[in-house]
């Protein structure tokens, strides 16, 4: 696979890379965040000539990882955007359970990352900040990143945290089962330090940012 450093360009290098880790790739237009083509939860590819089609026809397509069972995947957004910290809020469920383990890191290019890990095996709904807590979204089954080099819409692209190593070498860690049971329960968590009093109208909770099935 072409070095990302040397050229960030090469989306066909990455995309047929992470196709053969079995993830299923589709397009995305520049900067976007969602998928040229209809139906890319079952679109979603890792056939050579496929994606040589889809790369082919626009070098400037980023590329989305369609997440869940279909790639086995489950992607912990960690979202940095304004008062909505999600490092903050990851520190705090960590500190009550246990560290996440070291696994694949993509930092965004807004100021977020992405934390791949294994799909368990069963299903793993998408959520945003409702079970984890404020600017902490998952994508699982039905959902979907947006995977280096893409160009995120600040002008910065997707790229991997280098000391992470780059995706055909680097491994995937287990989702915690700490995480797992979280992403399970039916009872929302409580709301850590993104929580603000406010006389006049009450706690205000920052709220998330992404649409469901979808990442930055």
């Amino acid at each position: 696979m072409t070095d990302p450093v040397s050229d960030p360009s090469a989306a066909l290098d990455y995309a047929l890379a992470y196709a053969r880790r079995g993830w299923r790739v589709v397009p995305v237009p520049p900067k976007a965040k969602h998928p040229s083509i209809t139906a890319w939860q079952t679109e979603g590819s890792t056939d050579v000539e496929r994606i040589k089609h889809w790369w082919g026809a626009s070098s400037d397509f980023g590329i989305g990882i369609v997440t869940g069972a279909e790639s086995g995947l489950v992607v912990l957004d960690v979202d940095e955007h304004g008062h909505v910290r999600g490092s903050d809020t990851l520190a705090d469920l960590e500190a009550t359970y246990e560290r996440l383990p070291d696994t694949l890191e993509v930092l965004t290019g807004g100021g977020g990352r992405h934390l791949y890990f294994a799909h368990p095996g069963h299903e793993v709904r998408n959520d945003a900040g409702r079970r984890l807590g404020p600017g902490l979204d998952v994508r699982g089954d039905g959902g979907q990143v947006i995977a280096p080099p893409s160009m995120h819409a600040s002008g910065q692209r997707y790229e991997f945290e280098l000391s992470s190593g780059w995706p055909d070498r680097v491994l995937v860690a287990p989702l915690p089962g700490w995480l797992d049971e979280l992403l399970s329960s039916s009872q929302a968590p409580a709301p850590t330090r993104e929580v603000a009093s406010n006389a006049a109208t009450g706690p205000v909770i920052a709220g998330p940012r992404t649409r469901a099935g979808t990442s930055c």
